[in-house]
């Protein structure tokens, strides 16, 4: 935008020059870098309209507004020019005129958005699609030079909008960037959801956390966050992202967002152990175990049609035991690292009923892949797998795994 205002500065320069001398050759100079610039300009500032519109708290309206204030006015004053350019029919034409006494404003230039002509429209258009038309007039005719207001008109808009983007953002949309923003954030930060059970883990021992145990460190939660009148906000507004981020725009900026995303991506990890009631499941339990086991039998038994309409078991390899790890692991029930643990348990459930038996070796490299994380976070990705069937037969068996488990212990 800088060297925008450069240019703009030169053509202004130029084109009174061009009205003084009466000179259709600085015209010829003057309006092609015009619209080129202007060109450039308005596609760029377009994409940057666009990734402002979906950004949460920008910190860069603000310097928007500083660039509206600077580039408006001569952006006026060059529309100014070429109007007057324009009304007169040609350059040559001009009559003298004290440059001086007129008013340089926006509203004085009378804008003319969609009264330049089909013509005129379509050229445009077709120069901010980037097509390389050859030129249909003469730079210093009627139809260029309203081109190049037209061009000036749509500038201004962009940066009008610019700088006005927090005032467009709807309802809707706030949530809608929130969640989006929320999204990515726990998936950038998987490792903290790993810190937290391994560190909770170590508090408990070999014991599942109670309901007393979570609850106190929901509280150890909020008193961790020294700001409580942006924790209060958080709590008051939670799950209306809109009412929350209405509250801050005053008062906190981007950073501050961070935090109470941090507060609830911490809170969303206990509130989930806790709904998911596991201190119902006690691994020791004699009949926990049996329903363990009946669990995994029926999905053993689980058969679908492969792409020749040949049925074959849905678990048919040692590696599928992954699919089971995850589900459990994901229920809080081992540890997102405990793979030797994992098969010791399984190795001691089975008493030769399991079709294929669980083997430490199938499932100890799951950390080198895409299966390490949540199983609500996996995505396919060619780095690791060539083939996609593979990834997706992962996911079958988890999908119908967690049909199989919720179903046997009704949680």
């Amino acid at each position: 935008m800088e060297s925008m205002k450069e240019v703009l500065e030169v053509v202004y320069r130029d084109i009174r020059l061009c009205r003084q001398m009466k000179n259709d050759d600085l015209c010829e100079s003057a309006i092609p870098k015009l619209e080129l610039y202007l060109k450039e300009g308005i596609v760029l500032g377009r994409k940057y309209l666009v990734q402002e519109q979906n950004r949460l708290l920008s910190p860069e309206v603000e310097t928007n507004r500083i660039l509206l204030s600077e580039t408006s006015d001569i952006l006026q004053k060059v529309f100014y020019e070429i109007k007057t350019l324009a009304d007169k029919g040609a350059p040559h034409f001009y009559e003298s005129e004290d440059l001086n006494t007129r008013e340089n404003t926006w509203n004085n230039a009378e804008t003319m958005m969609g009264n330049y002509g089909e013509e005129v429209h379509a050229y445009v258009d077709a120069r901010l699609r980037g097509e390389n038309l050859p030129t249909p007039w003469r730079w210093y005719t009627i139809q260029h030079l309203k081109a190049s207001m037209l061009m000036l008109e749509i500038m201004e808009q962009i940066l009008h909008e610019l700088a006005r983007t927090e005032e467009h953002q709807t309802e809707e949309t706030i949530n809608r960037l929130a969640r989006d923003e929320y999204s990515r954030f726990k998936k950038e930060h998987d490792i903290i959801r790993q810190n937290c059970l391994s560190s909770w883990k170590d508090e408990l021992g070999d014991k599942l956390p109670t309901t007393a145990f979570i609850n106190e460190k929901i509280k150890e939660l909020k008193e961790e966050f020294s700001d409580k009148e942006l924790m209060h906000l958080a709590l008051n507004y939670f799950g209306d992202w809109y009412q929350l981020i209405t509250q801050m725009k005053e008062k906190y900026g981007y950073k501050h967002l961070q935090k109470i995303f941090m507060y609830y991506f911490k809170r969303e990890i206990l509130l989930s152990m806790k709904n998911n009631g596991l201190e119902k499941i006690d691994l020791t339990n004699k009949e926990v175990k049996e329903k363990l086991k009946h669990s995994i039998l029926q999905l053993l038994e689980e058969k679908i049609s492969s792409a020749g309409k040949k049925v074959e078991y849905l678990f048919n390899l040692g590696n599928h035991w992954i699919g089971v790890f995850r589900v459990l692991a994901d229920k809080g029930l081992f540890s997102a690292t405990d793979y030797k643990g994992f098969s010791e348990y399984m190795a001691k459930l089975n008493d030769g009923e399991f079709r294929i038996p669980c083997e430490y070796s199938s499932i100890k490299n799951i950390s080198r892949s895409l299966y390490f994380k949540p199983f609500s976070e996996w995505r396919y990705d060619k780095v690791y797998y060539k083939q996609q069937e593979p990834f997706e037969r992962m996911k079958c068996i988890v999908n119908r795994y967690q049909e199989i488990f919720y179903s046997n212990f009704a949680l």
